[in-house]
């Protein structure tokens, strides 16, 4: 059984928390992450603009509408951060940050169901 991602339809995550990661990362570090997309937090970490505070927090590079279609404008040049978050059910496993943002958007939570990931 396959299923599709759920990501594609919420964003919530890009909308509710600070992505923040090591500052070389970033283009200006040797990184894939495009610097005019990048805030300095302190002198070892960046994150991504529009997610430096949680009052209207909204990652830049996110489009769409959350809960109902969304993407990821430079996705293949994401922060590690963002590659790394799974979202709650994925192999099983539940998630509570991924809950949490998705309830602070009016979302229900993700159900946890087995299954193996798309190839």
């Amino acid at each position: 059984m396959t299923v599709a991602n759920p990501c594609i339809t919420c964003g919530a995550c890009c909308a509710y928390f600070r992505v923040s990661f090591y500052w070389a990362e970033a283009e200006v570090g040797g990184g894939l992450v495009p610097d005019e997309l990048t805030s300095q937090v302190n002198p070892h970490l960046s994150c991504m603009k529009g997610t430096e505070s949680r009052n209207g927090c909204r990652c830049v590079a996110l489009s769409g509408e959350i809960g109902q279609a969304t993407a990821c404008s430079m996705y293949e040049k994401r922060p590690s951060p963002c590659r790394e978050f799974e979202y709650s059910g994925y192999l099983g496993v539940p998630n509570p940050d991924c809950d949490k943002a998705r309830a602070h958007h009016g979302l229900a939570a993700l159900p946890i169901i087995w299954v193996e990931p798309a190839a």
